[in-house]
């Protein structure tokens, strides 16, 4: 396996043009815990996937280890986004045709990214015993990487919440929309009450203006103050902006078609207050212990 893990490594300093790039002191370690930030929202199309790839290429451009798990299971699209195609994904996986290690695909910046088989809609009610194959092989991961950042799927279905409050982090996307604001607080709701330990930060997507952002963060602090106790806390809002379109349509990555981009510069900054790697992390391992409880206790309650 650490043979495997070194070439692993190697693999992944490597940028689209061959580049080197410094590996992580950290990851190197033997006793060295990967932070797991799961990114989610209450509803779909509020620009879930977009922050996430781009927040995974900022975080890996300043020199972290950085794996992207595309865990949303029926539609997923993180390839898509990065212009790239796996030639195997979690379908091959929960089959039981290939590892985790086996599937990790090298993304630009020297990202790895864990597809997840988009357009496979029986992905979203896999077995246990699927389940379980794919838990034990994130046990693995934190010897390659620094971060793991997960794509969830939008929503609250259950393997939705079995990533997010597996996460020891969590970042909630929305949009000053109604309906997604109310489906934002939902979220929270649910994920402080299964797991009142969660670190949730939320950032507003989409917003025509710093006044709209504040407007859309004040109401959900308001809400989840009064009616859950949480004191929400929030990264810098980002701005709609027409360049993100014109990237995805490309499949390009914002942070390498317009890195100077408004909304670039906004997730540059939601990276930078996220940390580069001095926070203390709970690991794979242990993401993984909690996945695998919340499962068996779901299938248990029927």
């Amino acid at each position: 396996m650490e043979d495997q893990a070194q070439g692993l490594r190697a693999l992944a300093r490597k940028t689209n043009t061959g580049a080197i790039l410094e590996p992580s002191n950290r990851a190197q370690s033997p006793s060295h815990r990967a932070r797991t930030i799961a990114v989610t929202s209450g509803k779909g199309g509020v620009g879930k996937t977009n922050l996430c790839a781009n927040l995974a290429l900022t975080l890996a451009k300043n020199g972290l280890s950085v794996i992207l798990l595309d865990a949303d299971l029926g539609l997923a699209n993180v390839h898509v986004m990065l212009g790239s195609n796996p030639r195997f994904t979690l379908e091959h996986v929960l089959r039981g045709e290939k590892s985790l290690q086996d599937i990790l695909h090298p993304g630009p910046f020297g990202i790895q990214v864990i597809g997840g088989g988009s357009g496979i809609t029986e992905l979203a009610n896999i077995s246990d015993a699927q389940r379980e194959r794919f838990i034990q092989g994130l046990a693995c991961l934190d010897m390659l990487a620094d971060i793991i950042l997960i794509d969830t799927g939008a929503g609250l279905s259950k393997n939705v919440m079995g990533f997010v409050l597996a996460a020891e982090e969590v970042i909630l996307i929305t949009t000053p929309e109604p309906t997604a604001i109310a489906d934002a607080y939902a979220t929270i709701k649910v994920v402080s009450q299964e797991n009142p330990d969660v670190r949730i930060k939320l950032v507003v997507n989409m917003a025509s203006s710093e006044t709209d952002a504040l407007r859309t963060t004040d109401r959900l602090r308001m809400v989840t103050k009064q009616f859950l106790h949480i004191d929400l806390k929030a990264f810098p809002y980002i701005p709609a902006d027409s360049t993100v379109a014109n990237a995805i349509r490309s499949q390009k990555p914002l942070m390498i078609a317009q890195p100077g981009a408004p909304a670039a510069k906004a997730i540059a900054k939601i990276a930078h207050q996220l940390g580069y790697g001095d926070r203390p992390a709970r690991g794979a391992e242990r993401f993984l212990s909690h996945l695998s409880r919340y499962f068996k206790r779901t299938a248990e309650e029927g």
